[in-house]
Order: structure tokens, then sequence, then C-alpha cells
């Protein structure tokens, strides 16, 4: 077990010195496995695409009477959603979700729209999806990303505009 040396100065000023075990090492010890857990961050990914993919399956199951959901793996570092609304089947809603790992990132552009980005993050523990500078699980991040896109129907172009993006926070 490693140990780090401390010395305190007390109120009389004494100088007390106290040995204490350091569990997890020092902080440079902190950084090298930080750094080794995100270079993991396609582990990270491929719990967010099982996660997509099982909220898409539950929404077809659960929900089929007002949508339809098509998930279509493009390759290994995107996933375009598909939702045909059954009430406005002329205006499918196109969900596209794309994972930079250069950048440890996850992109959400829901109809060409502004993307929404999550961050893949780590600590001395282990890599993570961050979103808003918290940690969040693959189940809190398709919440997030897909839950608005799912249950709002876009609405139709009026006949004087072009067609608007969605616009989410």
């Amino acid at each position: 077990m490693k140990k780090s040396v401390i010395i305190r100065i007390s109120v009389t000023g004494q100088l007390d010195k106290c040995e204490y075990p350091l569990e997890m090492g020092n902080w440079v010890e902190l950084r090298a496995k930080r750094d080794e857990h995100l270079r993991g961050s396609r582990l990270v990914w491929e719990s967010a695409r099982t996660a997509i993919s099982d909220c898409c399956e539950s929404f077809r199951a659960n929900f089929s009477g007002f949508a339809q959901v098509v998930n279509t793996p493009q390759n290994g570092n995107r996933i375009l959603i598909t939702v045909r609304f059954t009430y406005f089947p002329n205006y499918p809603r196109q969900i596209s979700v794309e994972f930079t790992e250069n950048q440890n990132k996850i992109s959400v552009t829901v109809d060409g729209g502004s993307a929404k980005t999550f961050e893949i993050d780590a600590d001395e523990k282990h890599a993570f999806i961050s979103y808003q500078n918290r940690e969040i699980d693959a189940n809190e991040f398709t919440k997030i990303a897909l839950e608005k896109p799912l249950f709002e129907p876009p609405k139709p172009p009026s006949r004087t505009s072009s067609p608007s993006h969605t616009q989410w926070s």
C-alpha cells in the first residue's frame, strides 16, 4: 500500500508529521487512470448504441399507434432513426446519432438542425457520458437525446415558408 506523508503545523506552531494511505495514488497516477479510461470511449459508445436500440424497440412495442420508428446503423459510428408519426406521415423526422471517437463526443441532430453534443469523459474509475457537466448513464442519454423528437411531431411547413428545422435544448 502506498503511503504519503503530510506535515501539518498545529495551532501552537508545533510540526506534526502523520502518514496515511493514499488509496488511489497521486495526481499523476490518477490522471493516467483517467486517460486510460478515456481511451476506452468506444465502450461507452457501444453502451449508448445498445441503449438507443433498446429505446427504439420499447417505443415500437409501446407506442406503435403513435409513430413508426426505424433505427438503422449507418456504420460503426452513426445511427439514423426515422420517425413517421401516424397523424403526420408525410413529415418523417430524421434523427442522426454520431460518435466521433477522436473528439470523445456523441452528437445528436434532429431534422438537420443544430446538434446536441454529449461529451465522453472519464475519472479514475471509469469512462462515462457527460451532459451539462454531469455524468449520465446510457438510459438517461437516450431520454435526453430522443424523448422530445420521438414524442413531438414536427410542425408541417407552411405554404409560404421553407421547412423549419427542429430546435431543441
